[in-house]
């Protein structure tokens, strides 16, 4: 049979269930195997996810990581009085995105003052940047204990792991090269149902179908 036959009557057999031919067929164990245990994971996997599902509704509560570090006028009330918005940072970068832009304007503004006040209005400015860093820090230590608490980074790298099991093993059936043309039958089968249901991260795999097929070219 060339590869030419064994494709095409592969490609047949995955659209029409049941169907495969009674030529060289072999017991499909490490197919049917990998397969098993692509299900068995997904379950896993699934359970997972739900639970970090679960933990994150508890996570509305948790403290932000943010620090405020301006204020931005957005209008004036029906009074004529100025309204402001805090303006935050979420991450030590953008804390010192917003000092370091401000004393650099500050530099300029400050050009024609004495050495002295330069020096003492800009230390000044050093020492707030540094203040709100290590609030930042202290939020985002109070938020890892929330975390912790709560169970969520537990919960969230098991979810993460159980992910990579499954892709691992889609993987490997993505790169089996079929021994029968029962096999590639049940292996076309197999990524065609997948491709179609949300039990598997296929789609997410680009070239899922052209790997597929490239391995039962190969058979």
């Amino acid at each position: 049979m060339d590869r030419r036959t064994f494709i095409k009557g592969s490609v047949i057999a995955a659209a029409t269930p049941g169907v495969v031919s009674s030529a060289d067929t072999v017991e499909p164990s490490m197919l049917l195997g990998l397969i098993a245990k692509h299900e068995s994971l997904y379950d896993i996997d699934s359970e997972e996810w739900n639970r970090l599902s679960d933990i994150e509704e508890a996570m509305q509560n948790a403290p932000p990581v943010a620090v405020q570090v301006g204020r931005l006028m957005t209008g004036r009330d029906e009074d004529r009085n100025r309204m402001f918005a805090p303006i935050l940072a979420r991450s030590e970068d953008e804390v010192c995105t917003y000092f370091d832009k401000h004393r650099t304007q500050l530099a300029h503004f400050l050009q024609t003052s004495s050495d002295q006040r330069r020096e003492i209005v800009l230390r000044a400015h050093d020492d707030a940047k540094q203040e709100k860093l290590a609030e930042l820090r202290r939020t985002a230590a109070e938020r890892d204990k929330y975390e912790e608490a709560c169970g969520y980074k537990a919960a969230r790298e098991a979810a993460f792991r159980t992910m990579e099991a499954v892709k691992e093993v889609e993987q490997l059936i993505l790169d089996y090269v079929p021994a029968s043309l029962e096999e590639a039958a049940i292996k076309a089968r197999w990524v065609v149902k997948k491709m179609n249901n949300d039990r598997s991260y296929l789609l997410d795999h680009e070239d899922a179908l052209e790997e597929a097929l490239s391995a039962i070219g190969r058979a």
